[in-house]
Formats: structure tokens, sequence, C-alpha cells
């Protein structure tokens, strides 16, 4: 697993994989420069007040909102890495390097979780002066984001968004060993977590307690009014542990070329 886990780093670096993390820092930064700028007194055009963005938690919120499109991001790159294995035929060599196949999977798997790490980090530290620079443009004080309570929202809302990440990310593994096409699996993806689970949830009373990407969602905001932080950990703990095993008797058992 751990010749798996060094190859796939050695994928991971490649230019194009620098250019979304380049994507992935620069929009976590917009994202936040636009939260605080559009910050309001009243609260009725923006998320939060300037009295709330300058609370404890107030750039823990802030931070919260890139989580939106680090999930999308983190499905696409998951996706991607595993599905184009196969779409370039490259599956079949690997194989012949490490013909154990689930430890193979296991090792690609932990590297790209590793870099979804990587990159949450580089945008947080990119969105801290962007932070600090925006909040000073409103003469918001930004003292308290730097206490014990702030650091510890903030903390436990990068370990919620890794988690969230995580969990869109082996989504899309799963899909992409199903469909073995980048396309494929990024679009059905999508198009299941955005339009199809929020018609879901409009119409079935309590559809957000058990939809994987509603409680993803849930996850990354540390609970909601529908389901709790735990609840939404542990049901999705049983969807992981179900999407894990149909990952892995898939793959170690379909032909790499079928």
């Amino acid at each position: 697993m751990n010749a798996a886990f060094a190859s796939e780093w050695i994928k991971l670096r490649r230019r194009g994989m620098y250019a979304a993390l380049g994507a992935i820092v620069g929009l976590s930064g917009l994202i936040t420069l636009l939260g605080i700028t559009h910050a309001g007194g009243d609260g009725r055009r923006s998320f939060m007040t300037l009295a709330e963005l300058a609370a404890s938690g107030g750039f823990a919120r802030i931070v919260q909102h890139t989580g939106d499109l680090l999930k999308v991001v983190a499905l696409g790159v998951f996706a991607s890495a595993f599905a184009s294995e196969f779409s370039q035929g490259t599956m079949r060599n690997l194989l012949v390097r490490q013909p154990r196949r689930l430890r193979l999977l296991a090792g690609k798997y932990l590297a790209t979780v590793t870099a979804t790490a990587g990159a949450l980090l580089a945008a947080l530290a990119f969105s801290v002066p962007v932070g600090i620079l925006a909040a000073g443009a409103k003469n918001v004080s930004t003292s308290a984001w730097w206490t014990g309570s702030g650091l510890s929202s903030l903390a436990h809302t990068e370990v919620n968004l890794f988690l969230a990440c995580v969990g869109y990310g082996t989504i899309g593994v799963l899909l992409a060993i199903v469909f073995r096409s980048p396309v494929a699996a990024i679009g059905a993806g999508l198009a299941y977590l955005l339009p199809v689970e929020g018609i879901l949830s409009s119409v079935i009373n309590g559809a957000t307690r058990w939809l994987p990407g509603q409680l993803l969602d849930a996850l990354a905001s540390g609970g909601n009014g529908d389901v709790s932080y735990r609840a939404a950990a542990l049901t999705l703990a049983v969807y992981g542990l179900i999407a894990a095993t149909i990952t892995g008797l898939l793959f170690s058992r379909r032909d790499v070329a079928s």
C-alpha cells in the first residue's frame, strides 16, 4: 500500500493538480473577501451582521461558506483521479506492479485524502490574511478571532469541512469505479447531489435525515435544524462502510478492461 500511496502522490504533483490547487486557494480567498465585504449591519442583505463577524466564531462562519465550493471540487478530484486510470488505460499497468487490488485502491484513496487535507490548509492559509484585510477595510475588529474560543471554532470548522470533502470524494471514487469515465462519474455525482437531492428533500418529509448529500452538508455546518451533527456523522459512517464495500467488490472482481 505504501508504494501505491507514493505513486499516487507522483501523479498528484503534476501541473494539472497544481492548477486545481491554485483554483481552490484563489476561489476560497475570493469567497472570504466577498463574505466579509457583504457583511451588513442589519443582516438583511447578508448571512451575518458586522457584530457577528467580529465575534469569536465570525471568521469560522466565513470559512464554512467556502465548503460548498470545496466539496464539489473534492468530488471532481477524487472521481478524476480514479476514473482516469481506466479511461487512459493505465490501470492495467498499475496492477502489474501491485496485483493486490485492494492495497492499490487503499493507497490511491489515502493519497488523495492527504492531498485534500493539504489543499484545505493551503486555502485557509490564504484566506486568513484576506479576511484580516477585508475586515480592517470595514473597521471590524478581528481580535476575537484569535482567542481560544475563536481558534477552537475555526479548528472545528476545518475538520468538519475536511470530513465533508472526504465524503464527497468517497462518492466520487465509487462512481469512478462504476462508470470508469471521469466525465460520467463527475456528471452523475453532481446531478444527484445537487438537483436530485434538492428535489427529494423538498418533496419528501424527513429526507434530509438520510440523503447522503444533505447529511454531508449538515456535517460541514456542525449540524442543523433537521439533523444533529452526531446523527449525521453516524449515518454517514454507515454509508461510508457500504460505499467502501461496494467499491472494493467492484474493483477486485471486475476486469479492468471491461
